[in-house]
């Protein structure tokens, strides 16, 4: 092999590392990006999980307050019938 051809070898390698260094430069922001939207994904579905928790129990309440209001319907019937 002469000086030229490994010359030539070395800016070849020279020029494969570099690209590989700019590639390993992209995975590794790709990586934080990822873990950063990961985390406000995270952070979205315990948001919402806890406004479903919440308006469980609104519904749960409000299905108990109707229940309530119907027996109470129910009571005022009965009496005036009694009364008529």
């Amino acid at each position: 092999m002469g000086r030229d051809e490994i010359s030539n070898l070395l800016r070849g390698l020279a020029g494969m590392q570099s690209q590989l260094r700019e590639v390993v430069a992209q995975v590794r922001d790709g990586a934080r990006s990822l873990e950063t939207m990961s985390g406000e994904l995270a952070d979205a579905s315990g948001s919402v999980a806890s406004a479903s928790h919440t308006q469980a129990e609104s519904a749960s309440g409000m299905a108990a307050s109707v229940e309530q209001l119907s027996v109470s319907i129910d009571q005022m019937r009965r009496t005036c019938h009694r009364i008529q």
